[in-house]
């Protein structure tokens, strides 16, 4: 099964802020202790010691701002998580590297997008027809016009909700849409943005998380498409 990295712009790794690297391709690198811890009465810790991967192809795009996706071989001691998406390993080298800029991000957000279309679709059947037509024809101003106003439209204070941001708005969305709609009509309307270039994602994973709410097979299908799409890509 493969393994996966994303890296940063300059071939860093995370996660969270704490950069290792650069990393070379065919390159080992270890590190030194357990991958473990132990507290003072002797009882195992979570990881604080090795480099992480997943076997996840989106999953791993939490790590850090995206700019390479790279497949990664390791060796020694591991603490493996949430069925292989969080893996920490004491020896790691990237076998593979290729560039995944915000245009990439925004290719999956489109995938993501186009699965759970029909969750707005079926509210907004003539917004959804058209948008869907606007994206398809690369149209990106008319598909913005049309997705704003429906997604300013579900809060009681239309143009001043807060960004995109789901816990600053939550308690603004009107009674008559429930949240799974909102998620579906914010993800539409952010592509329409990134489309326009008002945003640059780095990696897409929260919005395929968003796309898969109480749908896991959307998360699969899109990270299907991620795979095959990157394999034909050459090595950075």
């Amino acid at each position: 099964m493969a393994l996966w990295k994303a890296l940063a712009a300059d071939m860093k790794s995370g996660p969270w802020g704490n950069y290792f690297g650069p990393w070379v391709k065919d390159q080992w690198y270890e590190v030194e202790g357990p991958v473990v811890g132990v507290d003072k009465n002797g009882i195992s810790t979570r990881p604080h010691n090795g480099f992480h991967c997943s076997d996840d192809i989106i999953h791993c795009q939490y790590s850090v701002p995206v700019e390479y996706l790279a497949q990664v071989e390791v060796e020694g001691d591991s603490v493996i998580h949430d069925k292989g998406k969080v893996q920490t390993w004491q020896r790691m080298r990237v076998v593979s590297v290729k560039a995944w800029p915000a245009s990439k991000s925004i290719l999956t957000i489109d995938w993501a997008e186009g699965q759970c279309h029909y969750r707005w679709a079926a509210a907004f059947p003539s917004e959804a027809d058209l948008y869907e037509a606007k994206n398809y024809q690369g149209q990106w101003a008319q598909m913005l016009a049309v997705i704003e106003p429906v997604w300013k439209g579900m809060f009681t204070n239309g143009d001043k909700i807060y960004g995109l941001r789901r816990k600053y708005n939550y308690n603004l969305l009107k009674p008559e849409y429930p949240q799974s709609l909102e998620r579906a009509v914010r993800l539409a309307y952010f592509l329409a943005l990134c489309r326009n270039g008002y945003g640059s994602p780095r990696g897409a994973a929260s919005f395929v998380r968003d796309a898969a709410y109480k749908r896991p097979d959307i998360w699969e299908i899109v990270r299907g498409n991620v795979e095959a799409h990157w394999a034909t890509l050459p090595e950075a």
